[in-house]
């Protein structure tokens, strides 16, 4: 786990409470900003990925993600399959906890930018997921 209790304790209010806060990471060099999220509403997310795809995935798709790379009824089958069984682990995901002992193993963010050495530009992510125990330092806000 994270050797930072204050850092814990934040993390373990927003699973308990849903109610999170900004706050900015530093991990091996790199800053990562962001709310701090429950695991429930990351795996909500997670599991409504492939919400928006039909069974006609031409008609149909979601930025940066794929769809087949042709109309043969096989390859469509099969991308729906795993759709449907994506969603179903990560409902089960959700389920399950995400901590041992009541500590928790994962930070979760909402609106996360990551930021390298010398970027003028960071990755922007809607969701963002990361060990607890890698944190090297934070501050609350951005």
């Amino acid at each position: 786990m994270s050797s930072d209790g204050v850092l814990e304790y934040l993390v373990q209010k927003t699973e308990e409470t849903s109610i999170g806060i900004s706050v900015t990471l530093t991990i091996n060099g790199l800053v990562i900003v962001g709310e701090l999220i429950s695991s429930k509403n990351y795996y909500d997310y997670m599991s409504g990925m492939f919400e928006a795809f039909t069974e006609k995935p031409e008609e149909k798709t979601i930025e940066n993600t794929t769809t087949p790379d042709s109309k043969e009824p096989v390859k469509i089958e099969t991308q729906n399959n795993y759709r449907k069984d994506f969603k179903e682990f990560m409902i089960n995901m959700r389920s399950k906890k995400n901590h041992g002992n009541g500590e928790p193993k994962y930070i979760h963010l909402h609106n996360a930018e990551v930021w390298e050495i010398f970027s003028t530009e960071p990755f922007r992510f809607e969701y963002w997921r990361g060990k607890l125990s890698s944190v090297d330092g934070f501050s609350v806000s951005r």
